[in-house]
């Protein structure tokens, strides 16, 4: 009987091995399972750690890049600004500009109304220039039939005596 209860006990024991044994077994597969996640983990978390590092990277190039457009941006307003400036300093002088086209245009309408004036005045002159030549012409005419009556008149006079 105690021979029975040892082999009873051999055989449970050799049993209980054998589960244990197969326990430890599982338990290593599901250890190694869990090893190869994490290792595929810490792969997948460093994969991500360097894109994180790359997307930090960039987002300071883009930071940077955002401060150059700020800095273009702030000098296109002042250079638009500066260009206002001109604009209205171009259109003072377009309007000053007009003003004296507008003045010189007024003094060539006098100007014209008197060079008309002086041609008036040109022909008024003519006229009496020729008249005065008409009348001097006819003056030395009269002069001259004076003095050929006079001429004929003393040379009758003197035939006479």
């Amino acid at each position: 009987m105690i021979a029975d209860e040892l082999h009873k006990l051999a055989n449970h024991s050799k049993t209980a091995a054998a589960q244990v044994g197969t326990l430890v077994g599982e338990v290593l597969r599901e250890t190694e399972a869990v090893t190869e996640d994490t290792r595929d983990a810490t792969a997948g978390a460093e994969a991500s750690i360097r894109r994180a590092s790359e997307t930090t990277d960039a987002f300071a190039r883009v930071v940077g890049e955002i401060g150059k457009t700020s800095a273009a941006v702030a000098e296109i307003g002042s250079i638009a600004r500066e260009q206002a400036v001109r604009a209205a300093q171009v259109e003072d002088a377009a309007m000053r500009l007009n003003a004296v086209s507008v003045a010189s245009g007024e003094a060539m309408h006098r100007v014209v109304e008197s060079s008309d004036a002086i041609a008036r005045s040109a022909g008024a002159a003519r006229e009496v220039a020729t008249a005065v030549v008409a009348s001097a012409a006819f003056q030395r005419s009269v002069h001259a039939n004076v003095i050929a009556s006079v001429g004929h008149i003393d040379a009758a006079g003197r035939a006479s005596s």
